[in-house]
């Protein structure tokens, strides 16, 4: 099945996951952010979201997708400061026809391991974040279900 994410991106959902609504995202993320889209297998403990946030004319022309991946890293690396944070690598690769910037990193939450990938890319004024998140047990089996939903994912 394929979804139309914020009118402007099309990715595949993959069998065995569901659309979020914003209730559960909100549960998810701890937080009440109307500028997001994500999926969730349940059964194979993976998430996949994108967040969406449209610059002012001076901040796009100067921001860099690169340079905002980084300060979302140190963001997140401080907020997750208590649970084992460990920032594996930054890497760059193609979402959308475009280059995108990415880390991958893990932490413990609740006793139990997960890594996650976090990817950003700008599309004129409009900046996306890509987060993905899986236990680490089920990382051989939910890193090439990641890799298919990035191949899949286009511009409308």
């Amino acid at each position: 099945m394929e979804f139309i994410v914020h009118g402007e991106i099309v990715l595949d959902v993959p069998k065995g996951f569901i659309v979020m609504d914003k209730q559960e995202l909100d549960e998810a993320y701890s937080d009440d952010n109307a500028n997001r889209w994500g999926m969730i297998n349940e059964a194979g403990h993976m998430v996949f979201s994108v967040y969406w946030h449209r610059s002012g004319a001076i901040a796009a022309a100067l921001a860099n997708p690169k340079d905002i991946n980084k300060s979302t890293e140190k963001k997140l690396s401080r907020g997750l400061k208590g649970h084992g944070y460990h920032l594996q690598t930054f890497y760059s690769r193609e979402i959308c026809g475009i280059m995108a910037y990415g880390f991958r990193h893990d932490y413990i939450l609740r006793e139990i391991p997960y890594v996650s990938d976090v990817f950003t890319l700008k599309r004129g004024r409009m900046c996306y974040t890509i987060y993905c998140y899986t236990r680490k047990e089920n990382e051989d089996v939910n890193r090439p279900v990641l890799e298919s939903v990035l191949e899949s994912m286009r511009f409308v």
